[in-house]
């Protein structure tokens, strides 16, 4: 398993790429990638083919749902 280990505001795009290149460089299919820098520890899984939603993407599908029920599905 790769560890990554940042203290930055919020997590990125970046940061979840550069840990998926990690991956890729290595023989390894699984990545943690912990961030210190929030009140509370924040622990994303990152597999080769992992991409998760960050938070402000879901803040905002769902503020879009709120306006557009029947609009967006997922």
């Amino acid at each position: 398993v790769i560890v990554e280990l940042k203290a930055i505001s919020a997590l990125e795009g970046i940061h979840f790429a550069i840990v998926r290149s990690y991956l890729k460089a290595s023989t390894l299919t699984d990545a943690l990638l912990l961030n210190f820098a929030a009140a509370r520890l924040t622990v994303k899984r990152v597999g080769g083919e992992y991409h998760p939603r960050l938070e402000s993407e879901e803040a905002t599908l769902s503020f879009l749902a709120s306006w557009f029920p029947d609009s967006l599905h997922g």
